[in-house]
């Protein structure tokens, strides 16, 4: 099983772009074929994006309960925040879906739609069409 820490994508000046977070998987190569930089709207076309890739478990307390704020671009360290605190009369709407969610999505509603049309073939083949 390979294991991949936070990886953070941001421009030069530090300014995050996207956040990856952990991923264990048993495939080494994952990111070779899965990189956000081919496929996530703030990051394709995009020159100068930087990418630093953390340990599994490194800064796991940080990233849990604070904000990322930017990347010190000469140590490639992160620098958090506290949260902002919510607003008690302001009515939150729901979190954006991230892309992996989107995308799990539309895996699930193809894959409702294969099981029908295989269900149908079979009772059109059952009947003998």
């Amino acid at each position: 099983m390979y294991r991949f820490g936070v990886r953070v994508y941001f421009e030069v000046d530090g300014k995050v772009l996207y956040q990856a977070g952990k991923i264990e998987t048993n495939v080494e190569s994952y990111y070779e074929n899965n990189d956000p930089r081919d496929w996530h709207p703030d990051l394709i076309g995009k020159e100068g994006i930087e990418m630093q890739q953390f340990a599994w478990d490194e800064y796991e307390n940080e990233f849990s309960t604070q904000k990322l704020a930017r990347i010190d671009t000469e140590t490639r360290q992160p620098q958090f925040e506290d949260w902002p605190e919510p607003d008690p009369d302001e009515v939150s709407p729901d979190p954006p879906k991230s892309p992996l969610e989107e995308r799990l999505e539309r895996a699930e509603a193809e894959n409702a739609e294969n099981r029908n049309s295989i269900m149908e073939l079979t009772m059109l083949l059952a009947a003998g069409v």
